[in-house]
């Protein structure tokens, strides 16, 4: 495969994890999520069998664009550092690890909120669906940390090669630390406002698809590439 190829698939899995993730979560799951009101939450996800199980379908996908795109991101930034490479491959493969083992809370809490509404919510199964919205929940919280930290590395490593255009690769820069301070909030439970949530992640989604859609369109430069991409 050319070296062009190999940034065009870069690109590929930038947008297979970026767009992935978002529809799976904040589009398919988040709306059936009734926060504080188990109950009506679990008659949501009962009443919605389809958009439960794409989104299950919808992660796996993302989990598979994680690894795809870090093992590109290793192929072609080895060059920079190899242990730094190295070490954010292995954490975006930690991240699609627990990603999937979290679906197991989701797929245990379809079928927990079925048996619920057709036996009255009983309160053992209240509590277990409860149980899984948070082991669910938690997982999301916990693979954000192995991904962000991974970022950085291989951002940085993306800036000192220059297959990406510097303005686009600041973004990603600044997104990257913001979203290891946001998960650490959220692991501590540490409340913030929603306009500080936001900026902690949401430029990490711009960052994704942007980059992903430049690859993908542009290919980067040869010149860059002859020299960074181990063929």
């Amino acid at each position: 495969m050319s070296a062009r190829s190999n940034l065009r698939l870069l690109g590929v899995a930038f947008l297979i994890q970026g767009i992935g993730s978002f529809i799976s979560g904040a589009i398919l799951l988040e709306p059936l999520i009734v926060q504080d009101n188990i109950i009506e939450t679990m008659t949501n996800i009962a009443g919605n069998l389809f958009q439960v199980r794409a989104n299950i379908v919808g992660e796996m996908i993302t989990g598979f664009g994680i690894i795809m795109l870090g093992s590109f991101l290793y192929i072609i930034l080895r060059k920079e550092h190899e242990g730094i490479a190295l070490t954010a491959l292995g954490l975006y493969v930690m991240e699609a690890v627990i990603l999937g083992v979290s679906r197991i809370g989701t797929m245990i809490l379809l079928r927990v909120s079925q048996e619920s509404v057709v036996m009255g919510h009983p309160e053992r199964l209240v509590e277990l669906a409860q149980l899984c919205l948070e082991f669910q929940d938690f997982g999301y919280e916990l693979l954000m940390l192995p991904f962000a930290v991974g970022a950085v590395m291989f951002y940085v490593l993306l800036y000192r090669s220059g297959i990406i255009p510097r303005k686009l690769n600041y973004i990603g820069l600044f997104a990257a630390p913001m979203s290891v301070i946001g998960t650490l909030l959220g692991l501590f439970d540490i409340q913030v406002p929603m306009i500080l949530f936001v900026i902690m992640f949401l430029p990490n989604l711009f960052f994704e698809v942007g980059t992903g859609l430049w690859l993908v369109l542009k290919g980067g430069s040869e010149e860059v590439l002859s020299s960074t991409i181990n063929q």
